[in-house]
């Protein structure tokens, strides 16, 4: 009787968990101010570090077309640097659970900034979202 009791207690009590999430490097506010038109990759790279992703869109979309067939495509033009793309991830996680009822809220951040260079390899144009928002629940 006492283990069913225990057993029962268990199965109706409360479970949460909290957890944090921190992806990429922070995106200093004062080395994006400093960012211009004009500036070489190298400089950039200095302000910056490496960015998380760097592509060529034209080879992008010429694969997603099909108009290149992917066997044809030298794998070292893959790591292109035409596009550079910086992005800063950070949140909470909040979770509630008893029995069949289950309350998750997750607030999730995230600033990102994508950096175009021109033929020569300079910042052509660029664009900076700070602390975009998607939470849900």
């Amino acid at each position: 009787m006492r283990n069913t009791i225990l057993g029962l207690l268990l199965l109706v009590s409360p479970g949460c968990a909290f957890g944090t999430l921190e992806e990429g490097d922070p995106l200093p506010a004062d080395a994006v101010d400093r960012l211009r038109v004009g500036m070489t990759k190298s400089e950039v790279l200095r302000l910056l570090g490496p960015p998380e992703e760097f592509r060529r869109p034209e080879l992008v979309d010429a694969l997603l077309r099909d108009a290149v067939p992917p066997e044809t495509v030298d794998a070292s033009a893959a790591i292109l640097d035409d596009v550079f793309s910086y992005r800063y991830t950070r949140g909470d996680l909040r979770v509630y659970s008893v029995i069949l009822f289950t309350w998750m809220r997750a607030d999730v951040r995230s600033d990102d900034l994508v950096v175009f260079f021109d033929d020569a390899g300079r910042v052509e144009e660029f664009a900076y979202r700070a602390d975009a928002t998607g939470s849900g629940s």
